[in-house]
């Protein structure tokens, strides 16, 4: 018994808590080498919110307090601290804003570094606020350790239990940088990607066991990543309906299918995670919705890449490459077929679908921002189905290419890691961490602009594959010359 404890303890030092310890001190040094930063653009959203919390004690829609759309009446100062600032709201998810408000709660120093970011958003006066951020900062890094130790035991379980295969996924995963970058921003990927990252390792975990256990803990952190990034509960809205029917009519046949009771486990803990919230909308507002609002908005910028050209469609697979595919693009091509793709035009369709002539155009004809979504489903969704389709495989592409080359690496070694997955009968459990990522990549395609750190997760995936391709490698070499 003592032998078999010691066995024990030794494997979770080796494959937990190690891990934590590099995982804790490269992103503390990457974090707080440089001295800490401004708020800049969407991170006011989350620190007005928290600021509104502590003055007002109410989660509010931040700059949103007058609609999605500003038009109705409200102060002309977006810092205003008045009481006619203090609607509830549920524009934005609430795990991250809450958290930088409990930060502040326990320390003064974020609290005020809140406040006068906020009272001077995006005023000239802002540059004399102070950045003592720093406890938030490492509130950030804690919960990043957290999720690159669930990178670790991912790659540890596709791997075959290989740790040379997850402590080469972890340094990948460093090395890359993204994980140290957004530590020091205050922004929802901090609360989104450790949460979905642990919702990959216990589906992972649930089709190598098949135990409710790891039914559960799959459900209850997706719940989590739910009420950071609305956008996951499309995820669990899929997912939890799957899940059961697989267990009523395909479980005889393919018996490491979950089982109703593991189904249904799934939807409860998901349920439960975000029931607290789903309650305070009943009471607020009369419907459990998580978000409001927050689809009409990112819609309408997407729905303006529709707009373009076949010639610029075809151009945007070249631009929107990682890192190199905006200077090869220009090139190989005029300005005006990938002048629009891009961020610097003030008229690029980013821009004009999120504050330009064709939001404008939008809401001229539609005076109710509650007839907004309608019209964007039927008129530029479902209305143009073909084209927005067409046009979701760039974004996805885009979006897709997270950590760079990296990126580029993890997409062309997938295909010989898959074949030897799948010879080593290890397949499932990468696709039970591959997929979740693929879909919401697919999703955010298909609904927004779909940035690169939309898609963080897919870093697991990526480092997962480079690694397990990287001892392959070595082990042929090694036994070509032994």
């Amino acid at each position: 018994m003592a032998g078999s404890k010691d066995t024990q303890d030794a494997r979770w030092t080796r494959i937990v808590l190690l891990p934590a310890l590099l995982a804790l001190a490269v992103l503390s040094v990457q974090a707080f080498r440089k001295p800490l930063r401004a708020p800049f653009l969407d991170e006011f959203y989350y620190l007005m919110i928290a600021r509104d919390l502590a003055l007002h004690g109410t989660f509010t829609d931040s700059t949103y307090k007058s609609g999605p759309f500003g038009r109705q009446a409200g102060p002309a100062v977006p810092g205003d601290e008045g009481t006619e600032w203090s609607k509830p709201g549920r524009f934005f998810a609430p795990a991250y804003p809450i958290l930088a408000y409990l930060v502040g709660r326990a320390d003064p120093k974020v609290a005020s570094a809140t406040r006068c970011h906020v009272r001077h958003f995006t005023l000239p006066t802002q540059a004399q606020c102070p950045n003592t951020f720093a406890s938030l900062v490492a509130l950030n890094v804690l919960l990043w350790t957290v999720g690159l130790v669930a990178l670790f035991l991912i790659a540890y379980r596709i791997g075959g239990r290989s740790e040379v295969v997850a402590w080469l996924a972890l340094v990948i995963a460093l090395a890359t940088g993204e994980p140290g970058f957004y530590a020091r921003t205050y922004l929802s990927e901090t609360a989104t990607v450790p949460a979905f990252l642990l919702f990959m390792l216990f589906a992972v975990r649930a089709v190598e066991t098949a135990s409710l256990k790891h039914y559960g803990l799959a459900g209850a952190a997706l719940g989590l990543a739910s009420l950071s990034r609305p956008a996951y509960a499309y995820l669990f809205y899929l997912l939890a309906p799957l899940l059961l029917l697989l267990a009523v009519l395909a479980r005889r046949r393919w018996p490491r299918l979950p089982s109703p009771a593991a189904a249904g486990l799934f939807a409860v803990a998901a349920l439960v995670v975000m029931a607290p919230w789903m309650l305070r909308n009943v009471m607020q507002f009369g419907d459990p919705t998580l978000s409001k609002g927050y689809a009409e908005v990112i819609l309408m910028q997407r729905v303006s890449y529709n707009r373009m050209s076949l010639a610029e469609w075809g151009v945007a697979w070249i631009y929107w490459l990682p890192d190199f595919g905006d200077d090869v693009a220009r090139r190989l091509f005029p300005l005006h077929l990938y002048d629009l793709l891009g961020w610097s035009n003030p008229k690029n369709y980013y821009l004009d679908g999120g504050g330009g002539e064709f939001r404008q155009r939008i809401l001229d004809a539609n005076p109710r921002d509650e007839d907004v979504l309608g019209v964007l489903y039927r008129t530029y969704l479902i209305g143009d189905l073909p084209k927005h389709i067409l046009v979701s495989l760039p974004l996805t592409m885009r979006g897709l290419g997270v950590a760079k080359y990296l990126s580029v690496a993890g997409v062309i070694l997938l295909w010989p890691v898959l074949r030897r997955l799948h010879a080593e009968g290890r397949l499932a459990i990468f696709l039970a961490a591959l997929l979740p990522p693929l879909l919401m990549a697919g999703l955010h395609g298909f609904v927004s602009v779909n940035i690169e750190r939309y898609n963080l997760p897919m870093i697991a995936v990526y480092a997962t594959v480079v690694s397990i391709w990287l001892v392959t490698l070595w082990h042929r070499w090694r036994g070509t010359h032994a």
